[in-house]
């Protein structure tokens, strides 16, 4: 997989020595050549989901409470689901997101949790919590990329920036 921003020129010749890969993990999240594609991360993040739900399974045959087992769902599935959702969570509801609600609606139908939750709400408010982050910190490092507050006090937007005019001729 080659990275690179808007720059035009052919790419080198690959070396026959090193093998180019289709995708790129970084960090546990699976990046692939199309920015749109996350096939390979939720496959696998599916897969270590599934695999935990059966401890909890084997945990509520041994006789833990429902708040422990929301407990168990909280810190062992639903932590590898949202760590780097702000990342890939822009994935197409229907094709990607809509698995792990499957999953969530099961748990939930099973006892593993004490109420019942959706991705788009977790991701929403994952969101709004970067969002916050970024606007209040001031040594925030993406605070650079917002643009400049604006001056005159009209109607509420949410939040205090200057829009970009934008024309769409």
């Amino acid at each position: 997989m080659v990275i690179r921003g808007k720059i035009t020129r052919p790419l080198p010749a690959p070396l026959p020595m090193i093998v180019r890969k289709s995708w790129l993990k970084i960090l546990g999240v699976t990046f692939q050549e199309n920015p749109s594609m996350w096939d390979m991360h939720l496959d696998e993040l599916m897969s270590k989901a599934c695999s935990r739900m059966y401890i909890i399974r084997i945990c509520k045959y041994y006789g833990f409470s429902r708040k422990e087992l929301d407990l168990l769902f909280h810190s062992l599935i639903l932590s590898i689901i949202v760590f780097g959702i702000e990342v890939w969570g822009c994935a197409s509801y229907s094709k990607y997101l809509s698995q792990i609600d499957k999953l969530l609606k099961r748990a939930y139908k099973y006892g593993y949790l004490m109420y019942q939750v959706s991705i788009v709400d977790i991701l929403n408010n994952k969101d709004r919590d970067l969002w916050e982050k970024i606007t209040t910190d001031p040594n925030h490092a993406l605070q650079v990329l917002l643009p400049p507050s604006r001056q005159l006090e009209l109607r509420n937007r949410g939040h205090e920036y200057e829009l970009p005019r934008v024309r769409t001729e």
